[in-house]
């Protein structure tokens, strides 16, 4: 089996570019009409805690990554909940699964079920609108592309 890429700290640029895709781990997308995530991961690979961890591109250092935990699920699957109460700053994600002794692995695109988005209208109550729309990557790689933009009013016309 070939070896993956592995995020470094030092390089928080990482594409994913020289992975063996059909060895990663696969994560199905579902968006909620609240502007959460929830990603469900396939065997992971390792044994131990494991964690969904999502790196921002362009991120100054591994302090802004954000670890969500993933528990058992359906289908011997493990399940991972980015809520829309959990800020995720502008810009693009890259997914790994990270089992507790091993580094993170990166995910491979599943499923995206993003109906629930078509007709969402974000409140605006925290004085922004937040999207988030996970997609696969040009290397075949699975990021979350997410958006922050403050809420305007419109007039009554």
């Amino acid at each position: 089996m070939t070896a993956l890429a592995t995020p470094d700290a030092s390089s928080p640029c990482d594409t994913g570019a020289d992975q063996d895709v059909a060895a990663a781990p696969r994560a199905d997308c579902i968006a909620d009409s609240a502007g959460g995530l929830t990603f469900d991961v396939t065997d992971t690979g390792g044994e131990g805690a494991a964690y969904l961890l999502l790196r921002r591109r362009d991120a100054a250092s591994a302090a802004e990554d954000v670890r969500l935990p993933l528990s058992p699920a359906a289908d011997g699957r493990l399940r991972a909940a980015l809520p829309s109460s959990v800020e995720l700053a502008e810009g693009r994600w890259n997914a790994y699964a990270e089992v507790d002794g091993a580094a993170p692995r990166r995910l491979a695109p599943g499923v995206n079920d993003l109906r629930s988005l078509v007709d969402r209208a974000p409140s605006g109550a925290r004085g922004h609108i937040a999207v988030r729309i996970p997609y696969a990557t040009k290397q075949g790689n699975l990021s979350v592309r997410s958006w922050l933009r403050a809420r305007t009013r419109r007039s009554a016309s």
